[in-house]
């Protein structure tokens, strides 16, 4: 029943949401793998997100969205995304505002990171959501029954508070080195408000602060909750691109975890 009331109201979400006139594509056509995607936010950041499909064909495809760390951007990745499309998912990879190629402004002002303001980071979540919303209107290909996020630290964060406001049960969802607050987002109360989705933890077992904080957000899960714990790295997503295997187990945990993945073993 749950999971029926999740697909009913991602299908609202979907039904509420119109075509943007501030976003850019440019590769439009369907047949295409990469398409560039270029959004600009209200208060005028232009956010770029790269879609991407895997080769083998699909009538449907289950969108995976990943969201970098704090400091970092998409291309820090490494091999996760190649992982991911390799087991036939399509992924949007965002830069999150200040980050990456999402560091300027409309008038092409720079505008890094560094320089954020508290007001302005709260603003990632509804970034995403207001991405997520325009690519599921304009890529009718992508299932309206299945979305996975992937966050590493801030990306954890923004992950939990974009589907709060896609008022959405994830399919599953990925913290890397999660933290119950950072960057003015605290996660426990949101995270509870998901319901029963299944999560995994990564994190370092040399990064106490992280196995500690997973601990902690452990308690507000009421779905399955797992924790890879890696050999090597630090806080972030580094720690994953550091451990050789790691995007694999990530990338077999989601497919495990992916209803119609499962049907088809």
């Amino acid at each position: 029943m749950k999971k029926l009331a999740a697909t009913f109201i991602i299908f609202t979400f979907l039904l509420g949401i119109q075509n943007f006139s501030n976003t850019a594509y440019t590769a439009s056509k369907k047949n295409e793998l990469v398409h560039t995607i270029e959004y600009t936010t209200k208060d005028k950041f232009v956010l770029q997100s790269t879609l991407r499909y895997p080769k083998q064909k699909a009538e449907k495809y289950t969108l995976v969205v990943l969201l970098h760390s704090w400091g970092l951007s998409s291309k820090y990745w490494d091999g996760l995304p190649q992982e991911l499309l390799n087991n036939g998912y399509a992924i949007l990879e965002v830069d999150l505002r200040g980050h990456g190629k999402s560091s300027y402004l409309e008038n092409s002002k720079p505008r890094s990171y560094i320089y954020l303001s508290k007001t302005s980071i709260q603003k990632m979540p509804d970034d995403v959501y207001q991405i997520l919303a325009d690519v599921y209107t304009n890529y009718t290909n992508l299932s309206k029954k299945e979305i996975i996020f992937i966050g590493a630290d801030v990306g954890a964060s923004v992950s939990v508070f974009t589907a709060k406001e896609m008022k959405i049960t994830p399919t599953a969802m990925v913290f890397i080195s999660p933290q119950t607050q950072f960057k003015g987002f605290y996660m426990p109360n949101a995270f509870l408000e998901l319901g029963e989705v299944p999560v995994l933890a990564v994190g370092s077992k040399k990064d106490a602060q992280t196995i500690e904080q997973v601990n902690t957000i452990k308690k507000y899960a009421q779905g399955n909750f797992s924790f890879l714990k890696l050999l090597n790295g630090g806080p972030g997503m580094m720690c994953v691109t550091s451990n050789d295997g790691s995007a694999s187990a990530i990338a077999t945990w989601i497919v495990q975890n992916t209803p119609s993945k499962k049907n088809k073993t």
